[in-house]
């Protein structure tokens, strides 16, 4: 019993369609029996070549630390306006973002609100009471330094 042709091809895909399923059911398999140790080796690899690299920084800066200390300083010199503004908004947006935080809590804690402001307004009435004082003082002629 003689193939044809088409037959032929047909037997010959399908034969290569199952082989490369078999291969990529065996690469799966391998893959999953090695990754753990790839992960450990990529772990490992990555922390030596960070290692090196410090290291390498490391004996640069110290056997050029002066010609780096110059180089900072003549940076800071010229973008000194720079470099202000920077630090300003820095603060700033940190001062900022404190403060919203701070809302977000006593708008969260009324009482706590409540305290912080009986607490104010305890303080500023002394502070009354007190300028208040040394203001009948200072009209009798008594100053109190």
């Amino acid at each position: 019993m003689a193939l044809s042709q088409e037959e032929i091809r047909e037997r010959k895909r399908a034969y290569r369609a199952a082989n490369q399923e078999r291969i990529k059911e065996a690469h799966r398999r391998y893959n999953e029996a090695h990754r753990e140790e790839r992960c450990v080796y990529n772990k490992e690899y990555r922390a030596a070549h960070q290692e090196a690299i410090r290291k390498r920084e490391k004996a640069y800066r110290e056997t050029h630390q002066e010609a780096i200390r110059k180089r900072e300083k003549a940076y800071r010199t010229v973008h000194r306006e720079e470099i202000r503004a920077r630090t300003r908004a820095y603060y700033v947006a940190n001062r900022e973002r404190l403060y919203a935080r701070e809302r977000a809590h006593l708008r969260a804690h009324p009482e706590v609100e409540r305290r912080k402001r009986m607490k104010y307004q305890a303080k500023r009435r002394e502070q009354f009471e007190q300028a208040k004082v040394q203001s009948q003082l200072a009209a009798m002629g008594i100053v109190l330094a």
